[in-house]
């Protein structure tokens, strides 16, 4: 008899949980596949197959290479392949960071010829590189008037790399020398004010025709920081939006030269 009502119990307390699940029979539930070295695409095929409910989330650690990019990681909410879910439960899902594709610098143009004008002078002009500071500040020399002035780059903010280091701080700043230093032509372009804090100019930054602060942003070194009455403002959210995604760099990828102790 003692036998037979433990087992009417645990089927009662089997059952309570299936119905606050949402679960009533087993028509309603779902055994979760191996995912196992799978892209978000691939996964994506087989969970909407199945009729199931889920997310991708991007699992923050180093990378060596990039044949480790966008395979899956593992089940969230302690899930695991094989464990059957109800067809309406949301289910959590890991996978690795994705390579970086967007490139939307073709877009944005400069149309407007700078010959003869000063950036000091005209809010726009041509300068040569004095020499690069971090990810997104730079100093310059117009190439009209001579002056020499440091400029604060527009749209971004790259981590810091001086005073309290922030992860890929030192990267954004190497890609941002290489980029001014391997530049055959540098154009700045104000917009809005002139001049922020420290004395320093504000400038979108034109590398032989190419928005470097939007390639900041597509690279993963920054989010974007632009307002909405910027003439960029709607193709730095779009790109942002894309590249948050894929969990580079500042999206969440850990830094490999950073000491995170």
């Amino acid at each position: 008899m003692k036998t037979i009502k433990k087992l009417f119990y645990f089927l009662s307390l089997w059952l309570v949980i299936i119905v606050l699940a949402g679960c009533v029979d087993y028509s309603e539930m779902v055994k979760l596949p191996d995912l196992e070295g799978m892209s978000q695409a691939q996964i994506s095929a087989v969970m909407d197959e199945l009729g199931l409910s889920y997310g991708f989330r991007i699992e923050p650690r180093v990378y060596q290479n990039e044949d480790e990019f966008d395979k899956f990681v593992r089940y969230g909410n302690n899930l695991r392949a094989g464990k059957y879910v109800c067809t309406d439960e949301y289910i959590p899902i890991y996978t690795t960071a994705l390579p970086l594709t967007v490139n939307r610098l073709d877009e944005v143009t400069l149309d407007i010829d700078v010959t003869g004008l000063s950036f000091v002078k005209d809010g726009i002009g041509e300068v040569t590189l004095v020499r690069p500071t971090d990810g997104d500040t730079a100093r310059f020399r117009d190439k009209i008037t001579g002056e020499t002035f440091s400029v604060r780059f527009l749209g971004v903010d790259t981590p810091e790399v001086y005073n309290t280091p922030e992860p890929w701080g030192k990267a954004a700043s190497a890609y941002t020398s290489a980029a001014l230093n391997n530049a055959q032509t540098i154009v700045l372009e104000s917009e809005g004010n002139r001049k922020a804090t420290y004395d320093r100019y504000l400038a979108w930054v034109w590398l032989d025709g190419k928005l470097h602060n939007l390639d900041l942003v597509q690279q993963a070194y920054s989010n974007a920081k632009v307002g909405r009455s910027s003439k960029y403002f709607s193709v730095f959210a779009e790109v942002e939006a894309e590249v948050a995604k894929t969990g580079r760099r500042v999206f969440g990828e850990l830094d490999p030269s950073f000491d995170y102790s």
